[in-house]
């Protein structure tokens, strides 16, 4: 004798009982179970209960332990469109719902324009990705051109980004007697695999000595990839071109 389950007495008496009309309901109502494969029951009922008009002769209810709907109606037409309508509701979550937070390194680089001997001395020369990008700008008629482009502060950090809410960054750099001067403060949200936004504050200062200071602030949102360096800023410090490059690995 085969056994069977609690929900299968509980769905044999519901047709019992309709086709009895031991509970007054239309003789002609009919029932439906319905079992979802990747969407959760609740979650779908959620979206009926907003479809459904309250006038209408459709009820149903949730059965979580079978992740099931159970569907009354009198229109055989109406459950073949409500059921059609289940099963293009059951699909798996989206993907970005299942992201998980991850450690990623941050890196901002400013870069400007070497104009003198004394900034020669006291800073870089950018490291060959950061010279495409500067060849790639020079590309554009309304760009400025870095002749002689040299690398003012770096600032590095790790910062957990996690998909829905950014995890934040702050923090400051200088180079060789204090000469260009980064400050940056932010947020990093991952939004898929390897496509993470930026949104934050960056201020250069330039102090070409001790009585002289000039600086510059940006405020910005950017989309990158893992490992593919892009413009965060272009300006001008008193004349001086300045490009901020941001960078996640």
């Amino acid at each position: 004798m085969n056994t069977i389950t609690k929900s299968s007495w509980i769905i044999l008496a519901l047709l019992f009982l309709s086709s009895t009309n031991a509970l007054g309901q239309n003789p002609e109502e009919k029932i439906r179970v319905i079992q979802l494969k990747e969407a959760n029951a609740a979650d779908v009922g959620d979206i009926l209960h907003s479809l459904i008009p309250k006038d209408s002769d459709v009820t149903f209810s949730v059965d979580q332990r079978t992740n099931s709907l159970i569907i009354l109606c009198d229109d055989e037409d109406g459950l073949n469109a409500l059921g059609n309508l289940l099963s293009k509701l059951d699909v798996p979550a989206k993907e970005q719902n299942k992201l998980e937070a991850q450690m990623v390194a941050l890196t901002v680089t400013t870069v400007i324009e070497g104009v003198d001997d004394i900034m020669a001395q006291l800073l870089a020369v950018p490291p060959d990705r950061v010279v495409e990008i500067i060849e790639e700008i020079g590309k554009n008629s309304l760009a400025p051109r870095f002749k002689n482009p040299l690398v003012g502060s770096t600032f590095m950090t790790q910062v957990m980004a996690e998909p829905g809410r950014g995890g934040a960054f702050q923090g400051k750099s200088s180079s060789r007697e204090g000469f260009c001067h980064l400050e940056v403060q932010g947020t990093i949200t991952r939004q898929d695999a390897d496509q993470f936004a930026i949104r934050g504050d960056i201020q250069v200062i330039l102090k070409p000595s001790n009585d002289e200071s000039f600086s510059t602030r940006m405020s910005t949102t950017i989309a990158l990839t893992k490992q593919h360096p892009v413009v965060m800023g272009l300006t001008s410090i008193d004349g001086v071109q300045c490009l901020v490059i941001v960078e996640i690995r």
